[in-house]
């Protein structure tokens, strides 16, 4: 839990992600974290540059869902930021904007609680996905 009580950003994420598995649904994080450990400091460029080599990239979301809306039938990525105080940055922005230049539908949920509104009205939770047991944590 972070401060006064709220949930963490990461938190309210995990809330999410549960929510769509539960449904059947696959969310798939995204590594897009920059931060780099104290210990690992001296090395910051080079992991910064292993991290870029590798696809990372600042602004991405911080999850997708495997199967497309269920009303829309794009694809759709998953902002999560803090209820109360979160923003979205300018690179953020930016590389959202270009997500929808490709179809995609961007999702800013401030909160759980907003996160999963804004993606039943995408189509989630209207109804149960059938079959799908891989996002539930079984094998297919």
């Amino acid at each position: 839990m972070a401060k006064l009580g709220l949930p963490s950003e990461s938190d309210e994420q995990k809330a999410v992600v549960k929510w769509l598995r539960t449904l059947g649904y696959t969310p798939m994080a995204i590594e897009n974290e920059q931060t780099i450990q104290p210990k690992q400091s001296a090395d910051r460029w080079r992991i910064a540059n292993h991290r870029k080599a590798m696809g990372q990239q600042r602004g991405a979301p911080d999850f997708l869902i495997v199967e497309p809306s269920p009303f829309t039938g794009r694809r759709v990525v998953v902002e999560m930021k803090k209820r109360k105080g979160g923003r979205i940055k300018d690179h953020q922005k930016e590389i959202h904007e270009m997500m929808r230049r490709y179809d995609y539908e961007v999702v800013v949920g401030f909160g759980s609680d907003d996160a999963r509104m804004k993606l039943q009205e995408l189509g989630y939770g209207a109804r149960p996905k059938a079959g799908n047991s891989v996002g539930r944590g079984e094998r297919p």
